[in-house]
């Protein structure tokens, strides 16, 4: 499963909008959806949301690693909560007087929801699971909420910015160079782990599938007469099975063999800024300019020029914790068997590259909801420190 660190500040839909920034849900359960826009930069925004729903019983886990059953009129009694671990709670930091730990869901939401004044407008830490979604021929990524966090803006140090950290599987065949001689830039095809929600495992769960991902290692901004700078991208390039070696990338990785490694991505998502050129202008403009009487710089439009959406997941650093205290590791497991599958009528490239629209119709999709999440201090977890020159 991937987790993500969002710091941005917190805009919403309006409830008038077709998808509001707070929806009800009806049925046997009645809940809540809320859905928050992060914004990093002016072309970098994600659309997340916390969702939770009335239960009768609350399936949790205590300190022991023991399955935990909590009735719901038991859910807020602090003894219990001190009892359950911290993966299983929600931890909202708005301030001083507004910090708190559920570990209902619902009411999570609502306590979102009843201060949305605190929220909105403010920078805002998000923490959470990132769950795929399948629906109607196309997957796409959800970013569920499980803790939220206001920051001090008055904070020089504090930096708006999205990191991702999930498992990356890929091979020797998935490694691209291309662009390396150029940009310094690699591409890899690779895989992340996930629950494929319209499967089920063995034992009844929900099975866990490969789904395609699209990595970029990105070296563009190093200066490479610089020996620590270079230093850095060989250890960087030495946990993805590579190397630098006199001027020259070496590829170490062996054929017919996956590889894994833990991972942290600066995640963008918005519309590509294309450079104005030439080539963009009518027949009339181009004659102008090459007569002499008028400049590309005339014909510019105010602002930038955006084209398509585009997520973009760039490795800027490596956890080397847990079962990856040493980094990069064979996978011994046979991935080709779990893959992802499209049906025939799909494209591969087009379904994995759809971004998530902030205003996409969500009344469309099915509600889901997580059943897992990452462990996280009762504190607000440190910001990711990585290299920015990588991001």
């Amino acid at each position: 499963m991937s987790r993500f660190n969002l710091i941005g500040t917190i805009e919403l839909n309006g409830l008038d909008k077709k998808n509001p920034w707070k929806k009800s849900l009806s049925g046997d359960n009645p809940g809540l959806n809320v859905g928050l826009i992060s914004v990093a930069a002016k072309n970098n925004r994600i659309w997340t949301e916390a969702v939770g729903f009335k239960q009768d019983t609350i399936k949790v886990t205590d300190q022991d690693d023991n399955e935990l059953n909590v009735e719901w009129k038991d859910r807020n009694n602090p003894d219990i909560i001190k009892k359950v671990k911290s993966f299983k709670k929600h931890q909202i930091i708005l301030d001083k007087d507004h910090n708190k730990t559920f570990i209902a869901d619902l009411d999570f939401v609502n306590y979102i929801a009843d201060n949305i004044d605190l929220i909105e407008g403010k920078t805002v830490q998000l923490t959470g699971q990132i769950q795929k979604n399948i629906y109607n021929g196309s997957v796409s990524d959800r970013f569920q909420v499980q803790s939220l966090y206001v920051k001090d803006d008055s904070d020089e140090d504090l930096k708006k910015r999205f990191r991702i950290t999930t498992v990356f599987y890929w091979n020797k065949d998935g490694m691209d160079t291309a662009d390396w001689r150029k940009d310094k830039k690699l591409t890899i095809f690779g895989y992340t782990l996930d629950y494929d929600k319209t499967k089920k495992g063995a034992t009844g769960a929900n099975k866990m599938t490969y789904f395609p991902q699209t990595m970029i290692f990105d070296c563009g901004k190093i200066d490479f007469d610089d020996e620590e700078q270079v230093k850095k991208v060989r250890f960087r390039l030495r946990q993805l099975g590579l190397d630098y070696v006199d001027g020259e990338l070496k590829n170490k990785l062996k054929k017919n063999t996956w590889y894994k490694n833990e991972v942290v991505v600066a995640y963008s998502n918005g519309q590509e800024e294309i450079e104005f050129t030439i080539d963009q202008l009518s027949p009339t403009q181009k004659e102008a300019v090459e007569l002499g009487i008028k400049t590309v710089e005339d014909f510019r439009p105010y602002g930038s020029i955006y084209g398509q959406r585009v997520s973009t997941w760039k490795i800027v650093d490596f956890p080397l914790m847990g079962k990856f205290v040493d980094g990069i590791q064979e996978e011994e497991d046979d991935i080709e068997d779990n893959i992802f599958v499209f049906t025939e009528e799909e494209d591969l490239d087009e379904v994995m590259n759809k971004p998530e629209d902030p205003d996409e119709d969500e009344d469309e999709k099915e509600e889901q909801k997580d059943e897992e999440a990452h462990a996280k201090e009762k504190k607000a977890p440190p910001e990711i420190d990585d290299e920015d020159m990588f991001a």
